[in-house]
């Protein structure tokens, strides 16, 4: 049957997973494809992409019969099944940091937060329209502001039919920012991981209304960035609707990329580097470097075809690529 759903891997590596139209649940072994498992909850179809517990190794995904599924692939055993308040659930369930909350959004605008080892809901926040998009954690996010004292919380963003990016506490549910596009979001938001525990630079040092930090695609041919202020820092505009999600790819660039090309810029040297690992890229002499040479591009897709290279301090376009036919996958970079 027909399949929209995509794969991943068991956290023992010997598994590949994928949801069906049929209903099931695909485990399949990795080095041969032969099965494993076939977990049929109901003959609804399961569209949403599963998701593997680090911690546990259970299989998480969503169905069109409104539930939240988490099955033992190594026992071949279900151990949950949530019901998510009414509505199909299309988008990918999506881990807070420490793994033990998952969030599943659905069709009927609900986002619910369930805790991975109970299986119990925690809290459920209702947008007015469908959600397509996956909901994506921001870690250091900013709270506070008019008048209150300003913090950092992890957060949970998510784009919505309705044109809005709806940011959560992850741990309340409460919102926290509404931000604004054009047109109805079924791309899922990018966000910039600036702190990690080998980072010795503070949220703070991040803060400047020129740094972005959460992108997403909108159908009305635009991908925006907005910056930790969520403040709107650029939207560019592209060749038609955007149903995928952008991917940042990021790497330190090495010296002597620089050093030995000084007749182009990092941006441009960034794309020629590119260019030659895929293919015909059309490289713009317009570019400028980006103050932020850690970021290599943020890669994104028109539903026309066109895949874009953008330079995600600016927005400004670096390179394309025209595909042979109309795209809504989403884009990744192998290095």
């Amino acid at each position: 049957d027909r399949i929209e759903s995509s794969a991943c891997v068991s956290l023992c590596g010997s598994l590949v997973c994928v949801g069906c139209y049929d209903g099931a649940v695909y485990a399949l072994q990795a080095d041969t494809g032969s099965p494993h498992w076939c977990f049929k909850p109901s003959s609804e179809p399961v569209k949403s992409s599963p998701v593997v517990s680090h911690l546990s190794g259970v299989l998480w995904f969503g169905s069109h019969d409104q539930h939240l599924y988490g099955i033992d692939l190594q026992n071949k055993v279900s151990l949950h099944r949530v019901f998510c308040g009414g509505g199909s659930c299309f988008s990918t369930p999506c881990f807070t940091s420490g793994g033990g909350v998952l969030v599943m959004a659905t069709l009927k605008g609900a986002l619910v937060a369930v805790d991975t080892v109970t299986g119990e809901r925690i809290w459920v926040f209702h947008c007015p329209k469908p959600v397509f998009s996956t909901p994506a954690v921001l870690p250091n996010a900013v709270c506070g502001g008019r008048g209150k004292k300003r913090g950092y919380t992890e957060a949970v963003a998510v784009g919505c039919v309705d044109g809005l990016v709806y940011v959560l506490e992850s741990e309340s549910g409460l919102l926290m920012h509404t931000l604004t596009t054009d047109g109805p979001i079924f791309s899922s938001c990018t966000c910039v991981a600036t702190c990690t525990s080998s980072d010795d630079t503070s949220p703070d040092d991040y803060c400047s209304s020129t740094v972005p930090f959460l992108f997403t695609g909108s159908h009305d041919a635009h991908v925006y960035c907005w910056n930790r202020n969520w403040e709107l820092l650029w939207k560019a505009k592209l060749d038609s609707q955007v149903y995928s999600t952008p991917f940042l790819y990021r790497r330190r660039l090495q010296d002597d990329t620089i050093n030995h090309q000084p007749q182009q810029t990092q941006t441009q040297s960034t794309c020629t580097k590119l260019t030659k690992l895929t293919t015909r890229f059309s490289i713009s002499d317009a570019t400028e470097p980006s103050t932020i040479s850690f970021w290599t591009c943020l890669c994104v897709c028109s539903t026309s075809g066109t895949l874009y290279l953008l330079d995600p301090a600016t927005g400004r376009q670096c390179g394309s690529h025209k595909l042979p036919g109309d795209v809504f996958s989403s884009p990744v970079v192998l290095d």
